[in-house]
């Protein structure tokens, strides 16, 4: 059999495809757990998050070597702690259009990741969750951001980043110490 198939949280479940090296998570809740029958970290390829799940627990996917791309339905509301640290192949995360909150060093040392366009649905971006994602180049900010975490993008390759048109420069603004005003209420 081609696809090895188990459960990744109490109501998450996940199917691995061995010829794709695909891993594709349904069901609903959040991920949080493996089983014993979980791909090994260095298998999986493409990573799809399918409607219904809501967050990515802590550690879940850290040291995917060779994760290479991220696809989140609209249903994933968080990322937790440390979720895809490491995951240094990873180039391409479609983030969901719901993202409030991406949590402490979810991202820290993807270092192939050169570019990150957040939607205007993330809200707080933890201490050091881009940290030392080297070949960054380019960084589309949420418009509602309340806060951005110490060094959350710390070394790193940007020179400029934006929010809602608005361009900084990370020469003159240190931007992993950049503390946002709230948005006013609408």
């Amino acid at each position: 059999d081609t696809t090895i198939t188990g459960k990744c949280g109490e109501n998450a479940t996940y199917a691995f495809d061995k010829n794709t090296k695909t891993l594709t998570i349904s069901g609903t809740g959040v991920i949080d757990s493996t089983d014993s029958n979980f791909p090994s970290s260095d298998s999986i390829v493409s990573l799809v998050i399918k409607n219904g799940i809501t967050g990515i627990g802590a550690w879940v996917f850290d040291e995917c070597k060779n994760l290479v791309s991220i696809y989140m339905s609209d249903s994933v509301t968080e990322i937790g702690e440390w979720a895809f640290y490491q995951c240094t192949a990873l180039e391409k995360v479609a983030f969901s259009e719901n993202l409030t909150t991406i949590g402490e060093m979810a991202f820290g040392e993807c270092s192939k990741i050169s570019s990150i366009r957040l939607p205007n649905s993330v809200k707080v971006i933890e201490n050091q969750a881009f940290y030392e994602c080297t070949g960054l180049k380019s960084l589309t900010l949420s418009t509602n951001l309340v806060s951005i975490g110490d060094y959350a993008f710390q070394d790193n390759s940007l020179s400029t980043a934006s929010s809602s048109g608005i361009f900084f420069s990370t020469q003159t603004l240190p931007l992993y110490r950049l503390i946002l005003p709230r948005p006013a209420p609408t």
